[in-house]
């Protein structure tokens, strides 16, 4: 008749104070004026109110709906009336959680790939200009080297002629120098 679960009607029972009849052997007898009250309830809950904010419409007959007390049966509560929270189908509130935390966590990775390329970047650079380093020093190493060999064998080719010469030939030479 409500389209709610037994066991809902118990708890809405409970929790809202209704005296429903019952008979000799306990069980509960429903009249019309109770399935109607169930209806109402179901009705607020189906637009999102929750249970003690219909308890609240029953009691007082208001409820207020987007800052504006709307009076039910006539008679006004002063400011302590319950908003209405709008409750979507799962499926629609799964989907916004869904697209909420998407976005959440894409804007926090796209921070992190921010800070890790930038991280990656500066070890990059650091290591290149480290290897530079050493290939600019290899490179000096090897041009002193070269230099040196050179030399080196610019030095041994002026031996090698004065070897060739001899004793004999530097003999003479100086004899042509001396008067």
């Amino acid at each position: 008749m409500v389209g709610v679960e037994p066991h809902v009607l118990r708890y809405w029972e409970e929790e809202l104070n209704l005296n429903i009849a019952r008979n000799s052997q306990g069980k509960r007898c429903y009249v019309q004026t109770d399935v109607d009250l169930f209806r109402e309830v179901k009705y607020w809950k189906d637009k999102g109110m929750q249970l003690k904010a219909v308890k609240e419409v029953l009691d007082h007959g208001n409820v207020l709906f987007g800052g504006e007390t709307e009076t039910i049966s006539g008679e006004e509560i002063p400011g302590e009336a319950y908003s209405i929270v709008t409750v979507e189908p799962h499926s629609d509130s799964r989907q916004k959680f869904e697209q909420i935390l998407d976005e959440i966590v894409g804007q926090a990775l796209e921070r992190n790939n921010e800070k890790l390329l930038h991280q990656i970047c500066d070890a990059l650079s650091q290591e290149l200009e480290d290897r530079l380093e050493m290939k600019l020093e290899e490179l000096l190493q090897r041009e002193l080297l070269q230099e040196m060999l050179r030399e080196g064998e610019r030095e041994a080719a002026a031996a090698k002629n004065d070897v060739k010469t001899g004793w004999w030939a530097r003999l003479r030479k100086r004899k042509k120098l001396l008067p």
